[in-house]
């Protein structure tokens, strides 16, 4: 069944022809990330409470990777062509983002969370006490829970939810309600800052 895009495709000026590579790829790595923010916001209502953490979680590790190249992007060639909006909101997310000390968002939230979802490295309980007290609950359990799709007889039909507990109470020994709040409005400021990049770029008049 083929599924329709929300989005309507058009065209904009093609303001990439006059940036050198590196600025060309800080575009393009904005821009993916927009669009994935976007994405994971929109598929958080289309799964069910337990299994649309995912979105939530990819975000995170998408706000991660972004507080790199925002550290990068500081007082760099492509900074210099921002308009004092896109500024503005650069700064905010530098704000956010560019502490990478060992209590900032950027170090003791994301970080870890992107090493567990994206290279399903958990610390081990030597490491993290989290990780022993909920490895002492998964071993002190008589079952597992899982669970299947009745109608469904292929690989696919099987969601080992007992693995899913495990990473959502790991990740939520990382969070609370202020964190979460501050990530959100942290990925809505990516895709403002993109947004606001890409307007300078398009009514940039170049020499």
């Amino acid at each position: 069944m083929d599924i329709e895009s929300d989005f309507k495709l058009g065209d904009i000026p093609n303001s990439l022809k006059n940036l050198d590579e590196e600025n060309i790829l800080q575009i393009l790595q904005l821009s993916c990330a927009s669009n994935d923010l976007v994405t994971n916001s929109s598929s958080l209502s289309k799964f069910p409470e337990g299994e649309n953490a995912y979105f939530f979680y990819n975000s995170i590790c998408i706000v991660r990777e972004i507080a790199k190249l925002i550290d990068r992007m500081s007082g760099s060639k492509l900074a210099s062509l921002f308009s004092s909006n896109t500024s503005e909101e650069f700064k905010k997310l530098e704000k956010s983002l560019k502490p990478f000390d060992e209590d900032s968002l950027s170090k003791s939230v994301l970080k870890p969370i992107r090493d567990a979802n994206v290279h399903y490295e958990f610390p081990t309980s030597k490491e993290d006490n989290k990780v022993l007290n909920l490895l002492n609950q998964l071993k002190s359990a008589s079952t597992l829970e899982v669970g299947v799709k009745p109608d469904d007889c292929n690989l696919m039909s099987v969601r080992y939810t007992f693995a899913d507990w495990f990473r959502n109470e790991y990740f939520n020994s990382h969070l609370n309600s202020g964190i979460v709040n501050e990530i959100s409005v942290v990925s809505v400021g990516i895709v403002a800052f993109v947004d606001s990049l890409l307007a300078d770029l398009v009514n940039y008049k170049h020499d």
